[in-house]
């Protein structure tokens, strides 16, 4: 039955090419868009999956697509930070907008915003800097803000210039003469330059080069202040955590010599044997907390190191 059906499929060839034809197109359409499903899971999975940080992530119900993004409210924001158990929250800033390229062109791409504080979603890896650079103070801008407004507040003083000119210059009959003295000419001259009647325009652009300036300083001023504090804070933790090791150094000996007092205590039938389990225990428990304190004070000193900048190394001193 199969053979019949083949012979009388190959004997049309137009059918027959149809047939192979549709086939093919078929395959290529499942393939095509299996390819787009898995670039929009993958487009969509890489803006989570790059922020290692995060453990759950908080979308609006009022959400209808992928590329929507709707940065939380400050009472949704609030809110979440509000559940407990919730150790920090920030919001995930997210925008498609035109740069240029280095070629020229301009194309679309993914703009995505930081947190000022924690810098929550900075990339592991980046082309150019590192996301410790973002929280170092920007000298550069506030000395830029300042030459902007002394360029600005120049343009209300007159400008004095000193020009002149030097060639030759013949007619056609002296075309022969035009190398010669005769033909060489100058002039020389002051200019002044005064907008005077642009004075309203100068000096608003003063007001927004200033506000500009006060802008960048109050930036630079809150970039200090949160370095100060992070290094005070690190600080703080380490030398809490240090003073807490040594007591539950101290606490792990206390447990040693109970544990060695009840078992002598034990031998001569002045104790049960409940009494150096317990103090066994204890003696578990002190060693368990003094071993998460040392993991405690590491990961404090690494963020002293992280809050003064790193860059440095201990050395000793000579005698």
């Amino acid at each position: 039955m199969n053979f019949v059906a083949l012979k009388m499929l190959t004997e049309d060839r137009a059918k027959y090419l149809g047939l192979i034809f549709a086939i093919a197109f078929a395959s290529f359409l499942l393939e095509n868009q299996s390819s787009i499903f898995a670039g929009v899971v993958l487009r969509t999975a890489s803006q989570i999956m790059d922020v290692t940080d995060a453990d759950i992530w908080v979308m609006d119900p009022n959400t209808q697509y992928v590329d929507e993004i709707r940065a939380l409210t400050e009472n949704d924001l609030y809110r979440v930070r509000g559940v407990a158990g919730v150790q920090w929250a920030v919001r995930l800033f997210k925008g498609l907008p035109r740069a240029k390229a280095p070629d020229g062109k301009f194309r679309v791409v993914i703009l995505m915003g930081l947190d000022d504080a924690t810098l929550v979603g900075a990339p592991e890896r980046m082309v150019l800097g590192s996301a410790a650079d973002l929280s170092q103070p920007d000298e550069r801008e506030l000395a830029a803000a300042r030459a902007r407004v002394g360029v600005a507040t120049a343009d209300l003083f007159p400008r004095f210039s000193l020009t002149g000119t030097l060639g030759v210059a013949a007619t056609e009959t002296d075309a022969g003469k035009v190398f010669t003295g005769a033909s060489r000419f100058s002039s020389i001259g002051p200019q002044m330059v005064w907008p005077i009647f642009a004075g309203g325009r100068i000096r608003a652009n003063i007001r927004v080069q200033e506000a500009g300036q006060e802008a960048a300083l109050a930036r630079y001023e809150q970039t200090v202040l949160g370095a100060l504090e992070e290094t005070e804070n690190a600080l703080v933790a380490y030398g809490e955590e240090h003073a807490r090791q040594q007591r539950l150094v101290e606490a792990v000996d206390a447990s040693q010599v109970a544990l060695t007092l009840s078992r002598e205590l034990y031998v001569r039938g002045l104790v049960d044997f409940l009494t150096v389990l317990d103090n066994q225990r204890s003696l578990y428990t002190a060693q368990d907390q003094r071993v998460q304190s040392e993991q405690t004070l590491i990961v404090s000193l690494i963020a002293i190191y992280k809050a003064l900048g790193g860059g440095w190394e201990a050395m000793e001193m000579q005698p």
